[in-house]
């Protein structure tokens, strides 16, 4: 599921909004950035879920971190280009930002309950 998402925000990144940058206020030096970085977490994500990972909650958490990392990325990058991100750009980061929130906490809950159902009672 997570390499899809990241596959997504490749495609949008790279063949939809560039489309709309007049209307979203960035660069497309910005889209191909997150593009690039979405595209490596495509390919670990896919990677690792390919060679079915021992230890799944380990997996789970990489993934969970990797989208922290591109969820603080994407956050300093509309700091940064707060001058010049329009509305439109406002929102659709900031709809990224709380979906990928979303599902950083529910990564998290799922290794959780891994990692409680795999203990062994005391």
């Amino acid at each position: 599921m997570d390499a899809f998402g990241a596959a997504l925000s490749v495609i949008s990144f790279v063949f939809v909004l560039p489309y709309f940058k007049d209307f979203i206020g960035l660069d497309l030096s910005v889209f191909y950035l997150l593009a690039a970085v979405a595209g490596g977490f495509f390919a670990f994500s896919l990677t690792t879920a390919l060679r079915l990972p021992l230890e799944p909650k380990r997996f789970i958490k990489a993934i969970a971190f990797s989208n922290s990392i591109y969820a603080f990325l994407t956050l300093i990058m509309v700091l940064y280009n707060w001058q010049e991100i329009k509305p439109l750009g406002i929102l659709y980061f900031g709809l990224d930002i709380l979906i990928l929130t979303a599902l950083i906490k529910w990564e998290l809950k799922t290794a959780s309950k891994i990692f409680k159902k795999n203990q062994l009672p005391g």
